[in-house]
């Protein structure tokens, strides 16, 4: 998330982290910075289309279509190599990372960081108070796609018979043994990126969401998928126009801006 020395950082997070009526006294953010581990809340915002009951009478108990927000902090974070920013799709400064020349598009970045039908992302995961590790899964794209989400329908709770009820256009899918065994995410690791390594910098793609099992139990490192477990994560090429209203606001003077893409 954005920001320059003396500034405010800015949190992308999974709304349903978010109980209905929270306000921000109710919200913590532990961020181990060396300087006090918890944050004060200046402000949150969810996606306005948020709407995790939207579906239920189509089968779907919780609906996780645009299962994002953002979390303005009051006090500043101290960078380092464990607490740092990360680049966030249809801006300059991921251009920028990416080594793209002259005007470059949204469409340009998410062609060269999702254009294969396998791409491998991370995402990581915390233990204890003290270990974070990073896990990799795989990214079933174009004619892989179907065959991933339509594990959705062994999710509890849903009923629908057509796993594009649950899983919309907005979510990416991860998990499964073929043709890599990915790891899986465990309950508190909703709402971390999902993110590349490219050219020495690391580019969020999505964030961490749900999933249709937990395998989780025994808080094992590391948590592998079965035959049929998926997790679904939030593509951020497909909230945009949320992320630009409020980290592209060039109107306020808090923290600084992204310089977001036209196209």
């Amino acid at each position: 998330m954005p920001r320059l020395s003396g500034e405010p950082l800015l949190v992308l997070t999974a709304a349903h982290c978010f109980k209905f009526g929270d306000e921000q006294k109710h919200v913590k953010v532990q961020i181990d910075d060396g300087q006090g581990r918890e944050k004060k809340v200046i402000n949150f915002r969810l996606h306005p289309k948020y709407n995790i009951t939207a579906k239920k009478d189509k089968g779907v108990l919780e609906f996780y279509d645009y299962d994002v927000a953002l979390i303005q902090l009051e006090e500043y974070v101290q960078i380092s190599s464990s607490v740092r920013p990360i680049c966030i799709p249809c801006t300059q400064e991921t251009s920028d990372a990416l080594q793209l020349v002259g005007v470059s598009t949204c469409k340009q970045q998410e062609e060269l960081l999702l254009k294969n039908d396998i791409e491998r992302v991370s995402f990581l995961t915390k233990r204890t108070e003290s270990l974070v590790v990073e896990k990799d899964a795989h990214v079933k794209l174009g004619g892989l796609r179907d065959n991933c989400i339509k594990h959705a329908l062994t999710a509890p709770n849903i009923t629908a018979t057509d796993p594009k009820v649950a899983v919309t256009d907005n979510f990416l899918c991860t998990g499964g043994l073929d043709p890599f065994r990915d790891h899986l995410a465990c309950k508190g690791d909703s709402g971390g990126a999902v993110f590349k390594d490219y050219e020495q910098r690391t580019i969020q793609v999505a964030l961490v969401s749900w999933g249709t099992k937990n395998l989780c139990q025994l808080r094992s490192v590391n948590v592998e998928s079965d035959q049929t477990s998926r997790d679904f994560h939030i593509n951020l090429f497909r909230v945009v126009d949320f992320l630009k209203e409020i980290l592209g606001d060039d109107t306020q003077n808090v923290y600084s801006t992204l310089e977001f893409l036209k196209d």
